[in-house]
């Protein structure tokens, strides 16, 4: 089961478990629950958000104006359950661990830079 770091700025990071790949969609284990992202939905991330910089945007309550977890919340609807910002901090940090973006911190601010 890879493991990974959610992408919070120094301190606020979180390890985190989950079974799958991004090409056949993954099961990301919480505490007391599972979240499911599918291949599909990874998809449409990649194709969005191809050679592209982008804010991270994790706050549930505020995510940041056309960043990477506002995206995931308003599109969501093309996965198989709801997402929110905060999920998509597990879903940024799987494109990471699996080379399909790197991250960037300036200053306070997560940024994904998306391949090409």
């Amino acid at each position: 089961m890879p493991e990974c770091q959610t992408l919070g700025s120094a301190g606020k990071a979180v390890n985190f478990t989950y079974t799958g790949c991004v090409n056949q969609g993954v099961e990301i284990k919480y505490k007391n629950s599972t979240v499911n992202v599918s291949n599909e939905f990874f998809a449409n991330i990649l194709n969005h958000f191809r050679g592209v910089r982008v804010a991270g945007g994790f706050k549930v309550d505020d995510p940041t104006p056309n960043g990477f977890g506002e995206w995931v919340r308003d599109n969501s609807n093309q996965n198989s359950q709801a997402l929110t910002p905060k999920h998509a901090s597990r879903i940024a940090a799987i494109l990471v661990c699996e080379r399909f973006a790197t991250r960037e911190l300036d200053g306070n601010t997560v940024y994904l830079n998306f391949n090409a």
